[in-house]
């Protein structure tokens, strides 16, 4: 299963463990069946956002770049070619052209510019609790 993880999910993963986003991010790197899918504009917003100012004192910038280079390692990486316009928010839509090109089985947001969207081009967009129930669901 490949998924797409909005930066708003990964925050709040790394903000609340034991959280549902928390859970969308240990799930997705925690199993082989499941996998993260980045591309170097998604990969650079993750960190452009752990590392303001408003998280310094949350997030070490060594550990930050630990992290990624970690998360990067442990993902399938996509240049997307597609070209998609279809989002409100102009920034969100690179998600959108990696879950094409990446093939993704679900994008995980809690951006309601995105959840409007559910689905797009066929591809599911959850928030974080509807991703967990939506994949326990699969799993029977």
């Amino acid at each position: 299963m490949r998924i797409v993880i909005d930066t708003n999910i990964l925050v709040s993963a790394l903000l609340n463990p034991g959280s549902a986003p928390d859970s969308v991010l240990q799930t997705s790197l925690g199993e082989r069946k499941k996998q993260l899918l980045l591309s170097p504009d998604l990969l650079a917003e993750y960190e452009d956002v752990l590392n303001r100012k408003k998280f310094s004192k949350v997030f070490d910038k060594n550990d930050v770049s630990l992290f990624l280079t970690t998360l990067a390692l442990d993902s399938i990486f996509i240049v997307p070619s597609t070209v998609v316009t279809t989002c409100e928010d102009a920034d969100d839509n690179m998600l959108l052209a990696l879950a094409i090109d990446g093939f993704a089985d679900c994008i995980v947001s809690g951006d309601n510019h995105l959840l409007k969207l559910h689905p797009f081009e066929q591809i599911p967009i959850l928030n974080a609790a509807d991703f967990m129930n939506w994949l326990s669901k699969k799993a029977t």
